[in-house]
């Protein structure tokens, strides 16, 4: 077994926990009682939060709704607002919770529930995310030293990822318990990881280092994107979305990597503005020679067919155009997001990054 797998398998066990199942069943019963909701949450977890509002808006559209520059906490007069963060202290949270109307309902998902998030919240619901301080776990699982944006690190994200996708499905019916739910979500992440090119990729994130990475994808691909832009930029290295605003130009030798379930430009003969997207892109990357990496399930796509390094997790259907209901549906995103941070892991093990340095690539104030 390779060692992307070994990390990847110990990863998926470590998201098995006792969920607050009493506390879920009352939130489910808050959000039918609303016609809809705000989200609240800040750097990873608040990319989770805009995965979940997504995934939610999919099967009840206009009914979530982020907190941000399009939504200030400041107008909700009224209503639920459901808050994510694994410390309970986030600058950007806790300082918008103190100004939120106090009609407003706060149900905030936190591992401390002597928080600051927790103090200013109406419930709590408590995602179980206990590790001992100043440790890590190698590739075997053994303890060896602290490198918390790192493997276990990271699981209050993927397991708030996870428990709020299986509510999904709690709350829609396409399950009936949220335990039930939770494990067949949990079973599913299970697959065989192509360690020769995930190995690949990890070399030519290393041998990019001292140039600019590129990473993008359309909807829930393109939240998971941001979110591994987010966690990459601990490391060191010099990330965007071509998407972005403060997207800088692309030089030879930079490296772009985009994430697409379905690898197709378009679906059914529908030309979306994906398609015009992806074709400048790569006829950019042609021009410039900037090599082009594709995370993808369709290793037959156009985009597959285009891409310098295709790197396949199975997880979408893309022999048709389905709009995505289930948590099956977003298979891809959430195996996705998981072999993130088994990458992450082997980049900090290869460049010895340490507890330190991470630190300080990290945010003060999300």
């Amino acid at each position: 077994m390779s060692a992307y797998q070994i990390l990847y398998n110990k990863l998926v066990n470590n998201l098995n926990y006792s969920l607050d199942l009493k506390k879920l069943s009352y939130l489910k019963d808050l959000l039918e009682e609303n016609k809809k909701f705000f989200v609240l949450g800040s750097g990873r977890t608040g990319y989770v939060c805009e995965f979940f509002s997504s995934v939610f808006n999919d099967n009840k559209p206009f009914s979530s709704f982020m907190i941000g520059d399009d939504y200030k906490i400041e107008s909700l007069k009224e209503g639920l607002l459901l808050v994510a963060s694994g410390s309970g202290e986030t600058p950007y949270v806790t300082s918008r919770l103190r100004v939120v109307n106090k009609d407003v309902s706060v149900v905030s998902l936190t591992t401390k529930k002597d928080s600051t998030v927790a103090r200013l919240s109406d419930e709590i619901i408590k995602i179980e995310d206990e590790r001992p301080e100043k440790k890590e776990y190698d590739i075997n699982g053994e303890v060896v030293k602290h490198l918390p944006l790192t493997f276990l690190g990271t699981s209050f994200e993927l397991k708030l990822l996870m428990t709020l996708t299986a509510f999904n499905d709690y709350y829609f019916g396409h399950e009936k318990s949220i335990k039930t739910s939770y494990e067949k979500i949990l079973d599913s992440l299970n697959f065989v990881q192509n360690e020769e090119k995930l190995d690949e990729l990890t070399e030519h994130l290393i041998n990019n280092k001292r140039n600019r990475i590129f990473i993008t994808g359309h909807y829930q691909c393109g939240i998971v994107s941001n979110y591994i832009i987010n966690r990459w930029k601990n490391l060191g290295f010099q990330l965007t979305n071509p998407k972005s605003a403060e997207s800088p130009r692309m030089k030879e030798n930079d490296l772009v990597i985009i994430i697409s379930g379905s690898g197709q430009e378009y679906l059914s003969g529908e030309k979306g503005f994906e398609h015009y997207y992806y074709n400048h892109i790569y006829d950019i990357c042609k021009r410039r020679k900037v090599r082009t990496a594709l995370i993808t399930s369709n290793l037959e796509s156009i985009l597959a067919s285009k891409s310098d390094l295709v790197i396949p997790i199975k997880g979408r259907e893309y022999s048709k155009r389905t709009p995505p209901k289930k948590s099956k549906d977003y298979l891809f995103e959430l195996r996705t997001m998981l072999t993130e941070a088994v990458i992450t892991h082997e980049l900090a093990r290869r460049m010895n990054v340490s507890e330190s340095q991470m630190r300080e690539n990290h945010s003060d104030f999300v």
